[in-house]
């Protein structure tokens, strides 16, 4: 795993945490896009329950909300219909 993975927006490292759904330790983030690094808002998915995740203005994870997690869904849908 590069140190790249484990830094926010910012470069300041990510804390490790575990996924608020299963509890699941997350150490890094990735993202579906080449350089991008997580900030604040930013959704996430737990890799062993595949939750929806979003992170805070601490950079830790809590659950989205039913709103949050229906716009994931559709961002998703809508990058997917672009392939």
């Amino acid at each position: 795993m590069s140190d790249r993975a484990q830094m926010d927006a910012r470069g300041r490292k990510l804390p490790v945490q575990t996924c608020p759904a299963c509890e699941h330790v997350l150490s890094a983030a990735s993202s579906v896009y080449d350089d991008e690094r997580p900030r604040p808002g930013d959704m996430s998915i737990c890799v062993e329950c595949r939750a929806i995740l979003v992170f805070t203005n601490r950079m830790t994870l809590r659950r989205a909300t039913v709103d949050e997690a229906r716009e994931f869904v559709s961002i998703v849908a809508r990058h997917q219909g672009k392939r």
